[in-house]
């Protein structure tokens, strides 16, 4: 049978009073809460990815969105590979790309006369 622990006739040192704030993390038990884990990985990734993409959008660029933005930061070499979080291998071709992009870009376009009524 347990018995309440009452702590007006506790002694000093009273090992039901230290039993009663002891306390087990998640983290150390993984094997318990091996989700614990995952969620912790899952969020300083998730962190990681929300700096990488404040520091792209500072730089100008637009890419698609926070995940994968770490990885993308770290691997693309160009404007294209940021924006589509694409990356091309052949970093020619890739430099291709970009020059097309930006040619497709820059042109001028010409605006339609508006339809006479």
């Amino acid at each position: 049978m347990i018995h309440p622990h009452n702590q007006g006739l506790c002694i000093p040192d009273c090992f039901g009073c230290k039993v009663q704030g002891f306390g087990i993390a998640s983290k150390a038990l993984p094997t318990r809460r091996s989700r614990q884990n995952e969620s912790d990985r899952f969020a300083e990734q998730t962190m990681k990815d929300v700096e990488a993409y404040k520091r792209l959008r500072a730089d100008g660029l637009q890419p698609k969105g926070t995940k994968g933005a770490a990885r993308t930061e770290a691997l693309a070499t160009t404007r294209f590979e940021v924006e589509n979080n694409y990356i091309i291998r052949h970093k020619r071709l890739a430099q291709t790309v970009d020059n097309a992009q930006a040619d497709i870009r820059s042109a001028v376009a010409v605006p339609l006369e508006p339809a006479e009524s």
